[in-house]
């Protein structure tokens, strides 16, 4: 058993310091420590380690990769601008709110696995959620203050089952693959007009989503080559109605594929194309009522 004293006036830790040390068992880290560096407590999974956040204005990449064991609350310095991809990777055991107004930039996996944040998240000033971001984090309860979120990327809200108040996003344009998959506590999302693609399987498996505000400039379903062809809404059995917007001219490919609890679909007057499967395995559906100007039935 490793324990390690970093002595008081040392302001870094460097790269690698303590890579892959799953012997280490306790690090006395003191306040005047400002730099974590990349890599630097990788998979120290045994380390039992109290850790103030406070003073930090930069932490590496994978700086507390899988270090499971430390504990702490969320807590960030206002000098700190960037949490870096897997810094705080499966890092289950700091708890609290998560407070990131001030921070500008946050990557790929940097809170993935952190069931220890809890509350709302206040996403002011955030213009994209970088994919696998907050994956697995199951106990947030909503997302603040998305006004300027142009970009969700892919399973960025991935299993993240707290989240149980309706999602309002004015300015998204771009939806990823599986970003809400599993949020079963969602119960439903306002797409605003500015959305044009949402990706198969965004909201996969929401089995409580039952209201969705369609944007009337969607056009596209985008699809990742491992999944096949899927729907945004596969698998939210309660999602039983869909409204389509005034506006809207054509229905996406693939829209609303085997959405087999969907019973009724209501098209605006201006609709004159429906895609290729855009309601292909709606076992369900047993109320449509096709606009007169309709022109074009995709095949499926």
């Amino acid at each position: 058993e490793l324990t390690i004293n970093i002595e008081d006036g040392v302001s870094s830790v460097g790269n690698y310091m303590f890579y892959d040390c799953i012997g280490l068992r306790n690090v006395e880290i003191p306040e005047s420590i400002n730099q974590i560096g990349y890599g630097a407590f990788y998979n120290c999974k045994n380390i039992d380690l109290e850790i103030s956040l406070k003073n930090l204005t930069s932490i590496g990449s994978y700086a507390f990769y899988n270090c499971t064991k430390i504990q702490g609350i969320w807590d960030f310095s206002s000098n700190l601008t960037t949490i870096n991809s897997y810094t705080f990777y499966n890092c289950s055991g700091i708890k609290g709110d998560l407070a990131i107004e001030g921070i500008k930039e946050i990557n790929t996996y940097a809170f993935y696995g952190c069931t220890g944040i809890t509350g709302n998240i206040n996403f002011a000033n955030k213009e994209s959620i970088s994919g696998y971001v907050f994956y697995g984090c199951k106990n947030i309860a909503n997302l603040e203050n998305m006004d300027n979120v142009a970009t969700i990327y892919e399973y960025a809200f991935y299993g993240c089952t707290g989240i149980n108040e309706e999602i309002q996003i004015s300015s998204v344009k771009t939806i990823g693959s599986n970003s809400f998959y599993g949020c079963t506590g969602l119960k439903g999302i306002q797409l605003p007009d500015s959305v044009t693609a949402i990706s198969g399987r965004a909201f996969y498996n929401c089995k409580n989503l039952s209201e969705v505000t369609l944007p009337k400039g969607w056009t596209t379903v985008y699809v990742r080559s491992s999944y096949g062809y899927e729907s945004p809404f596969q698998g939210c059995t309660k999602l039983k109605e869909i409204t389509l917007p005034e506006g809207m001219m054509s229905v996406p490919d693939y829209a609303f594929q085997d959405c087999s609890s969907l019973t009724k679909v209501t098209f605006p007057s201006g609709v004159t194309q429906i895609g290729y499967r855009s309601f292909a395995g709606c076992t369900g559906l047993k109320e449509i009522a096709l606009p007169e100007g309709l022109n074009s039935i995709g095949a499926g």
